[in-house]
């Protein structure tokens, strides 16, 4: 009696282009760890947001530590814009991030955009690194 090969192995086998498309495949746009800055020109910071996605929602942190913050996302793929709310676990500070997500099919995507910490408005850049 000969083994059997699963009809999706054997079609992987074949057809390599196939098996490299499924393999590129990472879920909502959204997840992943995200490095850049915000802030005015003279005086930008660095930022990091850790997001993921749960099946309904974009939750994460920014800046992990003793001073991070909770995040909440919202993407719009239509227009791949994005909206990100930020809070201080101390109730310190609240942020709220607008951007359009880049380079949607890139694994180093970026959003850039506007942020806001209280009155001030600046802008801001991240990418999401592998």
């Amino acid at each position: 009696m000969k083994p059997r090969v699963p009809a999706l192995a054997a079609l992987l086998l074949t057809c390599p282009v196939i098996a490299a498309t499924m393999a590129a495949q990472e879920g909502h746009p959204l997840t992943g760890t995200w490095y850049g800055e915000w802030g005015p020109e003279d005086d930008r910071r660095q930022v990091t947001l850790v997001m993921s996605f749960d099946g309904a929602d974009v939750t994460g942190i920014m800046d992990p530590g003793p001073t991070a913050a909770s995040v909440r996302a919202r993407l719009d793929s239509t227009e791949w814009t994005v909206r990100i709310e930020a809070e201080r676990r101390d109730g310190t500070a609240a942020y709220v991030a607008e951007g359009v997500v880049t380079d949607v099919g890139s694994r180093n995507r970026t959003i850039s955009g506007t942020w806001q910490a209280g009155d001030a408005v600046s802008s801001f850049s991240i990418r999401r690194e592998d």
